[in-house]
């Protein structure tokens, strides 16, 4: 496959940033992730279909939604778009957007170390989508926050109706499935822990068979 200049300096300025800290680039894509067992760090230096360039998209996807792709549950968008006119001045831009990602990859390990900080981050920012009740009732339904847990899913259960999108219906019958399951929080555990490792088959990641620490 064919690489362009601006592509290439990308790629240059990521391993040098990146690798190092243990984040692997995606065959010969513009994505790196981070594996932190329980969820990913992605870095997309995501192209335009109008111009040479690239943005820097930076955020986390908790493996437990299980799924055959990344998706951003948690940010996205950190630079805007940089235009490529020459190597002597994108260089600099790659190596800055390279540096930035680095830094961004260290603070969400940092700050999301365990499903307790994610409850508590959920506790700070109010959830108001269908997906960030989902997250938050289960990073609460770990760290024994049962009735809070079961707040969110029925709340983001509720948002199902007759002319929901499938994927809505069947995120509500989950919400349910859950609710039910935290009657038993060793149980519950369990579940969510499959659904971690479904989920990191999906996306062909490598077995862990860990306990997801509270």
């Amino acid at each position: 496959m064919k690489t362009t200049p601006h592509a290439s300096a990308i790629v240059a300025a990521a391993r040098r940033h990146l690798v190092s800290l243990g984040v692997k680039q995606r065959g010969r894509s513009r994505f790196w992730q981070d594996d932190r067992g329980w969820f990913l760090i992605g870095v997309e230096f995501q192209p335009s279909s109008f111009a040479k360039g690239s943005y820097l998209n930076v955020g986390c996807c908790w493996l437990w939604h299980v799924q055959p792709h990344f998706s951003f549950d948690l940010g996205h968008r950190e630079e805007g778009f940089y235009r490529f006119t020459s190597s002597s001045e994108w260089e600099p831009i790659a190596e800055r957007l390279a540096q930035r990602a680095s830094e961004l990859v260290q603070d969400y390990r940092l700050r999301f170390r365990s499903p307790t900080d994610l409850a508590a981050h959920y506790e700070r920012h109010d959830p108001a989508t269908f997906w960030d009740r989902y997250h938050a009732a289960i990073a609460c339904g770990l760290t024994n926050q049962i009735g809070r847990a079961q707040a969110l899913f029925r709340t983001a259960a509720a948002e199902a109706s007759p002319t929901s999108p499938q994927w809505l219906k069947d995120g509500a019958e989950r919400c349910v499935a859950l609710n039910a399951d935290l009657a038993d929080p060793i149980e519950f555990r369990r579940a969510i822990e499959a659904e971690v490792e479904r989920g990191r088959s999906l996306m062909k990641l490598p077995e862990v068979h860990a306990p997801l620490a509270a």
